[in-house]
């Protein structure tokens, strides 16, 4: 289910619980992810700004990330600044490394 910034929450919301659990999985159109729009505070620009937003589980080793972006997470969310870049180790471990410019 995609939720764009302009949605309407309270009927996003109805939608995702029926995706999710109005039948109980048993359908092909069951709902198991949640993509909202989201922004960030640029500093340097002094404006919001669209990033993207991965989804820690759906990230394997090798996998790479340029900031400015949002890594999501059950408990947690990992912010990548613009001038840094992220990725996931052989040992699953998630990798920022400053890009010097």
């Amino acid at each position: 289910i995609m939720v764009m910034d302009d949605a309407d929450v309270d009927l996003a919301v109805d939608g995702a619980l029926w995706g999710a659990f109005g039948t109980a999985g048993q359908r092909c159109t069951a709902a198991s992810r949640i993509v909202a729009h989201r922004k960030i505070y640029d500093q340097a620009e002094q404006d919001m700004r669209d990033v993207p937003v991965y989804h820690r589980a759906d990230l394997t080793s090798g996998s790479f990330m340029q900031g400015p972006a949002i890594i999501a997470e059950d408990e947690t969310t990992t912010i990548v600044p613009k001038s840094f870049t992220a990725r996931i180790n052989p040992i699953g471990a998630l990798v920022l490394e400053k890009v010097e410019t």
